[in-house]
């Protein structure tokens, strides 16, 4: 059997299968999903909708035994879907896909055609949107600001101090925000129509949008990435530390974070509370990785961030008391002040370190003040990226409500 035809034959035995059961009602794949999900073989998918139609599996969520009743429906495997159904159903069914095999095999023997052509009518009509640039090779050069894009140091070795990506609608519209020069942008097709208001924005005026195919783009970026939406942007100069302590009143400092996920988090929350920058140690992640925009929303790129030499740190926070800043180490220890306790100065940096091993020693020691969050006895501790939203928070609340 050809894959859309084994689709076929699938779905219309669940369907009879459901009609035997009198559970037809609950009935919800369609023919088209049905196709589809035999190509992929998504036995997963099939599993659970198959617990839609068999009362056995209501009950419970999907496990082993659906999976196997999936692949069952699918054709990829051996089992019963319903004891005293399966067979007339399915008898009927292959009589059904035997009647239509005839239009489905003209389709199949012209796939490569059929594809070439569905290219050509794709290229075409994005060709007529200005500024828009159809790619169906995945070696051009055009798009190597976008290469393996899940290896931290093949990227680290690319954008260096020169360039950095966004990911999503929103943090490429915070990036256009930010007034950092954009270089390119790349797509799905299916996120073309909803981008194409955005070219329209004076900071996209000469920026090529180059569009691909899913295949194209995950051959390009490394992996199967679903309806690619990415924009790569020049970076900016940083600030030094001694800038960001004469510019700002409220500054989280950053030590040995190494998880992007993490530093975006902290970042969307301090533009949240109206922390003014980020000093980060040189060990710290890069906050412009991609995953870090991305959760960030495109946040980190409306906070100036300081990066801290090898030689200045931990001193970096002697350069923040010198500009008259209480730096609040934060800690679970018991013996540091309750953060509800401390009064909040004019000028404060929230110092934090990476989950499990902390803060060190000597940057507890160049801290002013060590600070823990009161919680439950019974929880162990907060992400890093919920400690700092609470203490940001805490920093910010209106004098009245101290």
């Amino acid at each position: 059997e050809s894959p859309p035809l084994g689709g076929i034959t699938a779905w219309f035995t669940m369907r009879l299968t459901a009609l035997a059961n009198g559970n037809e009602d609950d009935f919800d794949l369609t023919l088209s999903e049905a196709i589809d999900s035999y190509e992929s073989r998504d036995a997963e998918r099939i599993g659970i909708w198959e617990r839609a139609f068999d009362p056995r599996s209501r009950s419970r969520a999907p496990d082993k035994r659906d999976r196997d009743r999936g692949r069952s429906a699918l054709g990829c495997g051996t089992g019963e879907i319903k004891p005293g159904s399966v067979d007339v159903a399915s008898a009927v069914a292959s009589a059904v896909a035997s009647a239509v095999a005839s239009a489905v095999a003209p389709c199949t023997t012209r796939s490569t055609s059929c594809s070439r052509r569905s290219r050509c009518a794709l290229s075409n009509e994005i060709g007529r949107i200005e500024g828009v640039t159809f790619i169906v090779d995945a070696a051009d050069p055009r798009l190597d600001d976008y290469r393996e894009l899940n290896s931290i140091a093949v990227r680290a070795e690319m954008e260096r101090d020169e360039f950095f990506m966004g990911e999503g609608y929103v943090p490429i519209d915070r990036m256009l925000d930010s007034g950092h020069r954009m270089r390119s942008v790349l797509l799905h097709p299916k996120r073309l129509k909803r981008f194409v208001p955005t070219m329209s924005r004076p900071e996209m005026a000469g920026v090529p949008v180059y569009v691909a195919e899913q295949a194209v783009l995950a051959e390009v970026v490394g992996f199967d990435m679903y309806r690619c939406c990415l924009a790569s942007a020049f970076r900016a100069p940083m600030p030094t530390v001694a800038e960001l302590a004469n510019t700002c009143r409220r500054l989280v400092v950053l030590e040995a974070l190494n998880d992007d996920q993490n530093v975006g988090a902290i970042a969307r929350a301090a533009r949240a509370f109206g922390i003014d920058g980020m000093v980060i140690s040189p060990t710290c992640n890069d906050p412009y990785q991609r995953r870090t925009v991305r959760v960030s929303m495109g946040e980190i790129l409306h906070v100036p961030v300081a990066r801290a030499c090898a030689e200045d740190w931990p001193s970096a926070l002697n350069t923040l008391r010198d500009a008259g800043f209480e730096t609040w180490a934060l800690t679970p220890d018991d013996d540091a002040v309750d953060l509800w306790d401390m009064e909040v100065p004019d000028r404060v940096a929230a110092v934090l370190g990476a989950e499990g091993h902390g803060l060190e020693a000597e940057t507890m020691d160049a801290s002013t003040h060590r600070v823990r969050i009161s919680i439950s006895a019974n929880v162990d501790s907060l992400n890093v990226g919920h400690a700092a939203a609470v203490t940001f928070a805490v920093i910010g609340r209106p004098e009245r409500a101290r």
